[in-house]
């Protein structure tokens, strides 16, 4: 029970359920979590039972057509996640471009506006749209909006890959995509009760189901997933680099000269409260001034409200670069200290040299890299603190929220770091 209040209170005091009606939200999300539990046995993990959910996609499916003209694409790709997601898939996304003959301009991505602005580095050609997950979630008319988007489209293959998934976005966006073969990835295993739920849903949907192959890091994954589609063996790990594809518009640095030995600082993570404490950060950035090092702090908007902590005598350049300027910022930097965060997995496609501060919540299915992965990165440090809680799906039971995060050291930090410059 105490762990669920833990969960609750977590939860609760995240960005997402902010303010009034953030909490309003929050209480309405909770009813219908409890509803949905009661009803599971009768309908998909959604109240509407199953036999309506089929009327309304035979609808869609046969109707639809007489209505809007669709075009045809090969491949949608629903992936409403963050940056991180992104730059793994992108390695899996280009050897299929090369292996199964599609071409970019025949493949439409729907995904989350957290990362909007780095798609020309990623996936150049490609038809990618963007959409804020919150505003979908929340408001009827803005979902029904992007439902019309792939209403316009008649798909070959139609795949939501991701583990921990936000599922009134991808299930239905799956739903009303008119595809000849969809398929969907489980949620993580150790959701017996929603996967159940989940896999009658898709049996009545026509939509097929693939496993995560056991609870294995997303690289590993995404690669048994591909493979389960495709009629061709996607290696482990395909070439992650993107190093080569970053474009410089006025051949230098934006922010330096050229060899400036500079460190940069992400201090932000998708979830505030697993940030690694601004003091620490000061006290390694305080370290390496003393050796020569200029230290930068780099963000987006989701790190202004520390900006005010940053002290002068480092630069702040949260918020005030580009994607593609951030990008090159990343790749001539002489180290990186980073969270668990997809800047991170940028950086390391980057080839840069970086130190990565790890909690245990979902230790080892993102950070660290798998073994296979090693030989493709230049040099990357893990900085963790080991605890008997690690793989608590961050469902954190301590009083000290994230202990497993601010227990690491100023020292573990610094270590880390000279090592990456060695």
């Amino acid at each position: 029970m105490l762990s669920y209040l833990h969960y609750i209170q977590e939860k609760i005091s995240s960005d997402k359920y902010r303010g009034i009606w953030g909490k309003v939200y929050f209480f309405i999300r909770g009813i219908w979590f409890v509803l949905i539990k009661v009803c599971h046995k009768f309908s998909k993990y959604h109240i509407v039972p199953l036999g309506v959910e089929q009327k309304i996609r035979w609808i869609v499916k046969h109707l639809l057509p007489l209505l809007v003209k669709q075009n045809k694409i090969d491949l949608l790709l629903i992936q409403p996640n963050g940056l991180g997601d992104a730059v793994i898939n992108k390695a899996y996304i280009d050897v299929i471009i090369k292996n199964a003959n599609i071409s970019p301009e025949r493949i439409l991505m729907l995904t989350s506006d957290a990362w909007q602005g780095f798609e020309q580095l990623l996936f150049k050609n490609i038809q990618v749209h963007f959409f804020n997950i919150n505003k979908f979630e929340r408001n009827l008319f803005y979902r029904f909006k992007i439902y019309y988007i792939i209403m316009k489209y008649n798909f070959d293959i139609a795949l939501c890959n991701l583990r921990w998934k936000p599922h009134v976005v991808c299930d239905g966006l799956l739903f009303f995509a008119n595809a000849k073969n969809a398929y969907s990835a489980l949620t993580d295993e150790r959701y017996e009760k929603l996967n159940e739920c989940f896999k009658i849903w898709c049996n009545a949907m026509n939509i097929n189901v693939i496993g995560s192959g056991g609870n294995i890091h997303e690289i590993d994954r995404l690669a048994f997933f591909y493979n389960s589609i495709f009629d061709f063996d996607i290696k482990i790990p395909p070439n992650r680099s993107i190093r080569a594809h970053l474009q410089r518009p006025s051949g230098e640095n934006p922010v330096f000269a050229v060899d400036t030995k500079y460190i940069v600082f992400h201090i932000g993570v998708a979830d505030y409260r697993r940030r690694w404490p601004i003091e620490k950060f000061t006290a390694v950035g305080d370290y390496f001034l003393t050796t020569g090092y200029t230290i930068v702090f780099a963000g987006g908007s989701q790190e202004k409200d520390i900006e005010s902590a940053i002290e002068d005598r480092f630069m702040c350049y949260i918020d005030r670069l580009s994607p593609e300027e951030y990008a090159i910022l990343l790749a001539d930097a002489s180290a990186i200290l980073s969270g668990d965060t997809g800047p991170t997995h940028l950086a390391i496609a980057l080839n840069a040299p970086t130190a990565i501060l790890l909690g245990g919540g979902h230790f080892g299915n993102y950070f660290p890299y798998p073994l296979s992965v090693k030989p493709q990165i230049s040099k990357i440090e893990y900085i963790y603190a080991v605890k008997d809680c690690y793989y608590c799906d961050w469902k954190c039971e301590h009083y000290s929220r994230f202990s497993c995060i601010h227990d690491i050291t100023v020292d573990n930090a610094i270590d880390a770091i000279n090592r990456l410059l060695q």
